[in-house]
């Protein structure tokens, strides 16, 4: 495939992208107030809604959904040392299970001579694509912060600030697209929208390799 012809998002240098301090990421947990604040959060007691830091260079706008804490993280993943810890801390409790889920989309993709990883946080999934041998791998990521931690890990790697149901790619773009753990963080109106989304960015008998939670670990 050539991918000369395609207008793809503008590179960025996202490892070097200054990003303002986001509000958890003040916090100092050997004061006695900031520390109760961080353990009401992660105990689910305070949930609300992100906050983003003012000058927060987004090249595009942030959907409300991805604008609410989830998983009880402070400010969602929209701080620097929350969302790093969770990059690690999720694998960690997910014992080797995410390797294993990565490592199967990856196959599944294999044959593949362009893939995008949709929500690639981290840059874990978009890393195993590029380790399959696919030579044209992007990944997509709506927080900055996670962008800048995947950069910094993966500076081989292209990633681009985007949404599932708005990639910002061309028509007919990619062969593969994965998806790991994004969907059951997205209310239905808008899985249909990024499921309409993928249809237009892939070739003809492209391929989708999706990994979600079961309801065992959703709701057990």
């Amino acid at each position: 495939m050539d991918v000369i012809n395609f207008r793809d998002p503008n590179p960025i240098n996202w490892a070097q992208t200054e990003l303002p301090t986001a509000w958890p990421d003040k916090l100092e947990l050997s004061r006695f107030k900031d520390l109760c604040t961080f353990l009401r959060k992660v105990a689910g007691k305070n949930i609300g809604r992100v906050q983003l830091p003012e000058g927060l260079p987004n090249q595009i706008e942030l959907p409300k959904y991805l604008l609410q804490e989830f998983h009880n993280l402070p400010n969602g993943n929209y701080s620097d040392k929350i969302s790093r810890g969770y990059m690690t801390g999720f694998d960690k409790t997910m014992l080797g299970k995410m390797s294993k889920a990565r490592t199967k989309l990856a196959a599944d993709l294999s044959q593949c001579r362009s893939a995008l990883d949709v929500g690639s946080g981290g840059g874990y999934m978009t890393a195993a694509l590029d380790e399959a041998g696919i030579p044209d791998v992007w990944g997509i990521e709506p927080s900055l912060y996670l962008l800048r931690h995947a950069a910094k890990d993966n500076p081989h790697l292209k990633f681009s600030q985007g949404l599932a149901e708005k990639t910002g790619f061309s028509d007919k773009r990619f062969e593969g697209i994965s998806v790991s753990f994004v969907f059951h963080e997205i209310p239905p109106k808008y899985t249909q929208l990024a499921l309409q989304e993928f249809n237009r960015i892939l070739v003809m008998g492209g391929i989708v390799s999706i990994v979600e939670p079961d309801p065992e670990q959703l709701y057990g």
